[in-house]
């Protein structure tokens, strides 16, 4: 019963009338010494302007980003001091044995058997 009250109600001319309401819409009032085309293509312009800038922005970031992911991965991989003592100790060993090893050779040189 529904149904027959809402198609009594839209009738032809009922219609008619919203399609011309609708494209009777208003329109923004054309204002006088104002050249709407200039004014798009410089708001264009702007418009574009700021996009190139905001994706320079972003892609300075986005490096940065990475560099800072860089240099805190460096300091994960860095030898702590007793590390770098041990290494160091161990480096002198080989250092006084290499020494010690060329004195004997060179005293076998000097005192053939």
């Amino acid at each position: 019963m529904n149904e027959d009250t809402t198609n009594q109600n839209v009738t032809p001319a009922n219609e008619e009338q919203g399609k011309q309401e609708a494209q009777e819409q208003p329109k923004a009032p054309k204002v006088e010494g104002v050249d709407s085309d200039a004014l798009l293509g410089k708001l264009k312009k702007r418009i574009g302007k700021e996009q190139s800038e905001k994706n320079q922005y972003k892609d300075e970031v986005d490096r940065l980003k990475a560099q800072i992911e860089e240099l805190e991965g460096s300091t994960d991989k860095k030898k702590s001091v007793k590390e770098l003592s041990d290494d160091d100790k161990s480096r002198d060993e080989l250092a006084a044995k290499d020494k010690r090893i060329q004195e004997l050779q060179n005293q076998l040189i000097i005192f053939p058997m």
